[in-house]
């Protein structure tokens, strides 16, 4: 009856050993805690070891490589709504609609702003879905037309954003602004296509997380420029211009700095630490 209970209490316990996918390790370190033949720092370089792969899994349930559902919806319903907003204004193609401040001696600004306005909606519109897992793993054809329509949207936007800040009357500063974002969002776009087309697709997913916070600095420079309006009424010195480049610069800042901490904290930390090898304890003789 003992030798019985006895069996029973082992495979229980090699059950629960292999399901923490460490069976192998806890074997060797049993049989090496009372071998005489075994160096004395052995078993402590096995827990070590054991400990770290803990820590690791731990770690990687703390920092998903996915945004959580709530944010993904809270994005998707702000980047909608303004994506349909913008849309909705420059597909009249009446310029007195216009809400930035045209060139009246350029005839073409208006129209560089609608080529530019209407793609960048779309990319808008595409961002959030393109993040959902549940798509993806659904309906992988889908993603990758959703793919393509967003990278000739993209390429369309950014040229044509090029064009409209060349002939922005709203100073040099807010020029300078969507040069930069312009080449960065072309960037990232090229960085993310090639990654993906080499199977690399950790790299591409960190390069789209870029692009799109690129992207949805339109949504958060709306939000600046209301919070500016309702300053106005506060300090009426404020200029439109002042404004404008103030949310510009503003909006691509904090755009970047959120992307940059999602991509460390969220998918590069769990990758570093899968590769970092388990620390050695030192041997004191």
């Amino acid at each position: 009856m003992r030798g019985k209970l006895h069996r029973a209490l082992r495979r229980s316990q090699h059950n629960s050993d292999r399901s923490l996918g460490t069976a192998s390790a806890l074997r060797t370190a049993r049989s090496t805690q009372f071998s005489p033949t075994q160096p004395p720092h052995r078993h402590a370089t096995l827990t070590a070891q054991i400990q770290s792969e803990q820590e690791f899994r731990d770690a990687f349930r703390r920092f998903p490589s996915q945004p959580s559902t709530d944010r993904l919806a809270a994005v998707a319903v702000s980047a909608v709504g303004v994506a349909l907003f913008s849309a909705a204004t420059y597909l009249t193609g009446d310029p007195s609609l216009s809400r930035i401040p045209l060139n009246r001696a350029i005839a073409l600004h208006h129209l560089t702003i609608v080529l530019h306005a209407l793609p960048a909606s779309l990319v808008l519109l595409i961002g959030p879905f393109q993040f959902a897992t549940a798509l993806r793993a659904r309906q992988p054809k889908l993603h990758r037309v959703l793919g393509r329509i967003y990278v000739v949207s993209m390429i369309f936007a950014a040229v044509a954003a090029v064009v409209a800040a060349t002939f922005s009357v709203d100073g040099i500063s807010t020029q300078i602004a969507f040069y930069l974002l312009s080449r960065a969002w072309l960037y990232t776009l090229y960085r993310g296509y090639t990654f993906i087309r080499q199977g690399q697709i950790q790299l591409h997913r960190i390069s789209m997380i870029r692009n799109y916070a690129l992207s949805f600095a339109a949504v958060v420079l709306r939000g600046f420029l209301g919070i500016g309006a309702a300053m106005q009424g506060i300090f009426p010195t404020l200029t439109f211009a002042d404004l404008y480049a103030t949310s510009a610069w503003g909006s691509i800042t904090v755009c970047v700095v959120v992307a940059e901490y999602f991509v460390l904290n969220r998918t590069v930390a769990p990758l570093v630490r899968k590769r970092q090898p388990a620390e050695r304890p030192e041997v004191h003789s």
